[in-house]
Parts: structure tokens; C-alpha cells; sequence
């Protein structure tokens, strides 16, 4: 019983390699051009949320100097309630801020930077 297998020609085997190094760089491509969306987007939220919290951190600020202003006035009813609508504006600028940093992660390029490390170190041997 004889096999007979063949090794495959160079022609077979550059022509393997060429498809495979097209293939992955068509992957690769694939996913720079998607985390550059999200990086867009991310950009524009990050925008439009610094907005928001620049507003609500001058809407704080306008509200508790109309507060010192009015106090040297009188009314302790009136300072109560513009202490609370402060406060609650600085308690939105948490979340704000947070969703801030959450979308500047989308800027580096997370997926991309580890599939790049991967295939660096798949060039050293290092991952199989």
C-alpha cells in the first residue's frame, strides 16, 4: 500500500501564502475601518457630552452665585431650593464625565492596537 501524497508546489505555496497574507489584511483592514467609525462617533458623543457638561457646570456655578447673591438678601426658602437644583446639576456632571472617558477609550483604537500585538508577537514565535 502505497499513499500518494504530493507536496505542493512553490507555485502552490506562494500562491497559499499570497491569499493568506490577503486575507488577513482585508481583516485587518475590515477592523480599522470599523474602530475608526466608532472612534467618529465616540469623537462627536465625547463633543456633545462636554457640551452638556460645560452646561451643567455653568448652570451649578450661575446657581450658587445667584444663591450668595441672594442670601445677603433674606429668604432661606428661596437658597434651599437653588442649593438643590446646584447640586443636582453637579450630580448629572458625574455621569457626564464618565461617559466621557468611557468614549475617549474608543479613540485608541483598543482592538486594532491588540490584534496588531498579536500578530507581532506571532511573528516572533511567541503565539501560535
Amino acid at each position: 500500500m502505497t499513499t500518494n501524497t504530493q507536496e505542493p508546489t512553490f507555485r502552490e505555496s506562494v500562491s497559499s501564502l499570497i491569499s493568506s497574507l490577503s486575507s488577513t489584511a482585508n481583516k485587518l483592514i475590515t477592523l480599522v475601518l470599523l474602530e475608526g467609525r466608532l472612534a467618529g462617533l465616540s469623537l462627536i458623543l465625547i463633543i456633545g457630552l462636554a457640551f452638556v457638561g460645560s452646561f451643567l457646570l455653568f448652570t451649578a456655578w450661575l446657581f450658587l452665585m445667584f444663591v450668595a447673591a441672594f442670601a445677603i438678601a433674606k429668604s432661606s426658602d428661596f437658597i434651599t431650593a437653588s442649593l438643590i437644583i446646584a447640586g443636582f446639576n453637579l450630580f448629572l456632571l458625574f455621569p457626564v464625565i464618565a461617559l466621557i472617558v468611557r468614549f475617549y477609550r474608543n479613540l485608541r483604537f483598543p482592538a486594532t492596537r491588540r490584534q496588531l500585538e498579536i500578530s507581532k508577537m506571532e511573528t516572533k514565535g511567541l503565539v501560535q
